[in-house]
């Protein structure tokens, strides 16, 4: 399998909701506004940028 580097936009927006992740689960102001706990926004990310990685151009 080829693996190929993600485009800067989904590298950039992996990056957004793994920061959004990181603030849903240190600050407890926000975690009331967000649904999802914070580990599920991290892995979105992860999976977003593993998407990245094995599809070309994406």
């Amino acid at each position: 399998m080829m693996l190929s580097p993600p485009t800067k936009l989904t590298f950039r927006l992996s990056l957004l909701i793994a920061i959004l992740a990181l603030v849903v689960q240190f600050v407890p102001q926000v975690a009331t506004y967000v649904p999802v706990p914070g580990f599920y926004i991290a892995l979105a990310a992860f999976l977003l940028l593993a998407l990245g990685n094995v599809l070309r151009g994406i």
